[in-house]
């Protein structure tokens, strides 16, 4: 059960939801591909999915403790090797999910130009869909099941709080909450709720 009450970055577990709910979509949009069916429905999806986690993974390397494998003597895990080779298998899947986001480009690049799609780019396209969803979701489990806890364990509530609002709130953009929109289109209602609870302290 997620309470926003315990602790602010609890509010990843909602934010892993909205980066499976968006992979789930755009997969759904692959696998409806036919034969000289336009691909415009799967680009909005997979743009959308992209935007997104390159987003969330940019400010993660800014903000998150150990996650651009900071070495300095006063890094926070710099003495601490479990949660340094936490972080070094965090790095090494998302190496992996960038590398099969490449390969669902590379695809897609084939296809500039064509209004439709053929029966053999559709296979390849789906198969690479379906690589990046797996690679993300192990990326999640490594993250939810390692990196929070130990995130959780070294930085106090305020330091959290500060972490996850820097992370959540775009203050470079023309429209600084578009994140938590786009999390909140993909959790279900009870999330929603949930998610709900944690904008009342995120968003001053």
């Amino acid at each position: 059960m997620i309470k926003h009450e315990t602790a602010s970055i609890n509010v990843m577990l909602l934010v892993h939801a909205a980066m499976a709910g968006c992979a789930k979509r755009a997969e759904q949009e692959a696998e409806r591909l036919q034969k000289n069916s336009s691909l415009q429905p799967f680009r909005t999806a997979f743009n959308e999915w992209v935007t997104a986690i390159i987003y969330l993974f940019e400010r993660e390397d800014e903000l998150f403790p150990g996650h651009s494998g900071d070495h300095r003597p006063d890094a926070i895990f710099h003495r601490d090797e479990a949660k340094t080779r936490i972080f070094a298998v965090n790095r090494e899947e998302r190496r992996e999910l960038y590398e099969k986001l490449q390969g669902v480009l590379d695809v897609l690049n084939v296809e500039i130009g064509r209004t439709s799609i053929i029966r053999r780019t559709r296979q390849h396209l789906f198969g690479a869909v379906l690589s990046l969803r797996i690679a993300q979701q192990d990326y999640i489990e490594n993250e939810r099941v390692f990196v929070l806890p130990a995130l959780m364990q070294s930085l106090d509530p305020q330091k959290q709080l500060n972490m996850i609002r820097a992370l959540l709130v775009d203050n470079l953009s023309n429209d600084p909450h578009w994140i938590l929109d786009w999390i909140r289109q993909h959790l279900d209602p009870e999330e929603r709720a949930l998610m709900a609870g944690f904008e009342e302290i995120l968003v001053p």
